[in-house]
């Protein structure tokens, strides 16, 4: 979901609490409670750099995984550099794939089955550096 400077900071439909992994199910004949979305303006970065012994090549790219469930996110390689802006503030693993398109990277558990990335923490307003030396297994 791309919310243009902002992250989704809850989502809830009644009592149920969609960003904290609950389903929204819709019974036949039924409507469903009113999705109620909060956003917030104050999100984190990664700002990275990929260094040198590193292999990177064309189809390389950078993936932001959310460890508390919800999409990863494909960052573009400039110079061996990589950022991801607006951020709920949390924890994250940082992968560097050589050939990200063969990579199924939305699907949470692809990506537990690989070695190697960096966790980062992400705080409100703030920006945090990571290095990557390696790609992921």
């Amino acid at each position: 979901m791309e919310t243009y400077g902002a992250y989704v900071a809850s989502l809830v439909s009644g009592t149920q609490n969609l960003s904290q992994g609950a389903e929204l199910i819709v019974r036949p004949g039924t409507p469903p409670e009113p999705l109620e979305i909060m956003l917030r303006s104050d999100g984190g970065s990664v700002a990275g750099t990929i260094d040198e012994s590193a292999e990177v090549a064309d189809g390389a790219g950078v993936v932001l995984a959310p460890l508390a469930g919800g999409e990863a996110r494909l960052a573009e390689i400039s110079q061996r550099n990589f950022a991801f802006n607006d951020l709920a503030p949390g924890d994250y693993r940082v992968y560097l794939f050589k050939d990200v398109e063969n990579i199924e990277y939305r699907n949470p558990e692809v990506l537990r089955g690989f070695k190697g990335g960096q966790s980062v923490h992400v705080t409100a307003g703030g920006t945090t550096t990571v290095t990557l030396k390696a790609v992921a297994q």
